[in-house]
């Protein structure tokens, strides 16, 4: 059970959010981003991760840029990135 507001609000853009999932050539998955538009209208870019082994070999520029593609092409014109 979710205890805090933001708590639920990260509930409710979790069920909406668009994720990238980018695959290492065996298929185990390497990377990840999130994006989501949040109560203000901002597209919100999060949850950017790179497996340890896979650092150094651009997967995070390309889920950052796959995810950044995904908002444009929606028509998104503000962004906030978010971090942990």
């Amino acid at each position: 059970m979710w205890t805090n507001r933001a708590s639920r609000r990260k509930a409710k853009w979790t069920n909406t959010a668009i994720h990238c999932l980018l695959y290492n050539d065996d298929h185990k998955p390497s990377a990840t981003a999130r994006l989501f538009i949040d109560d203000d209208g901002y597209w919100r870019i999060g949850r950017v991760a790179v497996l340890r082994e896979m650092r150094g070999k651009q997967l995070g520029d390309l889920a950052m840029r796959m995810v950044l593609d995904k908002a444009l092409q929606a028509g998104a014109k503000r962004f906030r990135l978010s971090s942990q």
